[in-house]
């Protein structure tokens, strides 16, 4: 990327300004639906987890969005909650299910992530290398005796945001690599198995619990060998979308993998810093475009409202970011 701290500013101006549309947005829709507060909550695997290799601004995609929203939420009067219970290793879908199911508390959460965080060192001096402040990425997972269910009650809108679907495939790179040359995709028949598990887990928690379900990243890259590699991702993701019954499908997270870092070659398989502001303002819109369907509110014109706004933003969001390849 060219001039990614440029990218990261105008991305976080824009994210500001579609995080407002947000807020009256949201203030419209809980008084037609009769709801008094809502609880977004992030799952799933490090990219719901907002890990980037090369910069200390870790904190979960959901914790994020609470910086642009938190305080718009509470100066418009609407209860608003933030928790990020995701797993930024060990993260195949089954592993992602069990660990809700035992409706962890946030301590848990930090003391996972603080394990996994020093198992990485075993990459240094290797272009897989974290070069990320460990006692910054902590300060972004608070020590809390709140559980994951508490997030969830009728009375009570709860967006949970989903991104995963990869952590079976790391398991064994090799193993499944070779079976990939072979047509096999074990590793993606178990992930989308769990995947169904996943979405009927949270949406039963209430009556007013939602799931969207994120994609596979794309990559966006100036190596015309890694974009041959967006013709297998797009398999992936179209089993991913056909997987997601009950949940909304979100298809705007992408990658670079590869970059250079202080002069350094650099692999990163999860979204550089300015790519997940990004993707935060495209999601906040696409909630705006999809919830109210989803939810049953259909006829009151809600969605027409906001049209031309979100349409103005999203090209606003393409403007900031040349690099992308709309798929």
């Amino acid at each position: 990327m060219a001039d990614l701290s440029r990218s990261i500013s105008d991305n976080k101006e824009t994210l500001k300004i579609i995080s407002d549309l947000f807020v009256r947005f949201m203030g419209d829709l809980l008084e037609e639906a009769k709801i008094s507060k809502i609880n977004f909550v992030g799952i799933g695997n490090s990219i719901s987890a907002g890990w980037c290799a090369v910069d200390n601004d870790v904190r979960p995609l959901v914790m994020k969005l609470e910086q642009f929203l938190g305080e718009g939420m509470k100066g418009a009067g609407i209860a608003c909650d933030f928790g990020a219970f995701s797993l930024a290793g060990k993260n195949s879908n089954k592993e992602v299910l069990e660990f809700i199911r035992n409706n962890p508390n946030l301590s848990l959460v930090k003391e996972l992530f603080s394990e996994m965080l020093y198992s990485w060192d075993r990459f240094s001096g290797t272009p897989f290398e974290n070069c990320v402040d460990k006692e910054s990425a902590l300060s972004y997972y608070p020590a809390s005796d709140i559980r994951f269910k508490d997030y969830y009650g009728n009375g009570e809108l709860t967006i949970t945001s989903f991104n995963g679907c990869t952590g079976k495939f790391l398991e064994d790179i090799p193993l499944n690599l070779l079976k990939l040359l072979i047509g096999r995709w074990d590793f993606l028949e178990d992930e989308l198995n769990y995947l169904q598990a996943i979405i009927s887990y949270i949406i039963g928690l209430s009556q007013t619990s939602y799931i969207t379900v994120g994609n596979f990243p794309y990559i966006v890259s100036d190596y015309q060998v890694l974009q041959l590699l967006n013709k297998l991702i797009e398999y992936i993701n179209k089993r991913i979308k056909s997987s997601s019954h009950g949940a909304m499908y979100f298809d705007r997270m992408s990658m670079e993998l590869v970059s250079s870092f202080n002069g350094k070659f650099k692999i990163d398989n999860h979204p550089n810093i300015a790519l997940q502001y990004n993707a935060l303002g495209e999601y906040l819109l696409f909630l705006i475009d999809n919830l109210p369907k989803y939810m049953g509110i259909v006829d009151n014109g809600l969605h027409d409202c906001y049209r031309d706004e979100v349409s103005s933003y999203r090209i606003r969001l393409i403007n900031n970011n040349p690099q992308m390849r709309i798929i």
